[in-house]
């Protein structure tokens, strides 16, 4: 329906690239599927098949051609990560358990607060959480569990602090897949 509301006329493009497996467009331009996930899901596949596909993942590729995609429609560009991730080599671990989720999602960690604060009293963890641009949650979290040793709240980062903390973290919880569990991987950080 959003789509729709934007009246995008997709024969005036030379290209059209989608994102989504669910939005295939039918149109008189090229198209182009970005395969953005690590396991290759059949959905990406569906007809109407886009004429071309990119691919963060090698393992994509053998997938795409047995499902039938000619090798010379899928281009390889490896796992896409702001370049402080590629330059940042030197990683630690300062038991940081970093909680990443995006401003929208952050909210979806609330109800783990308490069950973490009992499981991990007593460990030498520490639950970095970044709260992105959610400013109310930031705020929020950061008065209630004040001088608190086992949570920190960080709100908005930018490229080089979010390489400095993913660095220093023994491994990133994730709640959204998104390019923070992929530059955390740059960083040979486990991710869950």
């Amino acid at each position: 329906r959003r789509l729709e509301k934007l009246n995008c006329d997709l024969d005036n493009f030379d290209l059209v690239i989608s994102t989504h497996p669910f939005i295939h467009p039918i149109c008189n331009s090229k198209t182009m599927m970005m395969l953005l996930d690590p396991i290759l899901h059949t959905a990406y596949m569906a007809k109407p098949r886009m004429d071309k596909y990119l691919s963060f993942w090698k393992n994509d590729i053998e997938k795409a051609i047995k499902m039938g995609v000619p090798r010379g429609d899928i281009f390889y560009s490896g796992p896409l990560a702001r370049p402080k991730f590629y330059k940042e080599n030197k990683t630690t671990n300062e038991n940081i358990i970093l909680v990443t989720a995006g401003g929208g999602w952050i909210n979806k960690t609330e109800k783990f607060l308490i069950p973490i604060l009992e499981s991990f009293e007593n460990s030498e963890f520490k639950f970095v959480f970044v709260c992105g641009k959610n400013t109310r949650f930031y705020e929020n979290k950061s008065k209630k569990f004040e001088g608190n040793k086992l949570f920190k709240f960080l709100s908005w980062q930018n490229e080089s602090e979010m390489a400095s903390w993913i660095a220093k973290s023994t491994a990133v919880l994730c709640f959204s897949i998104a390019q923070v569990s992929v530059e955390a991987g740059a960083l040979k950080k486990p991710i869950f």
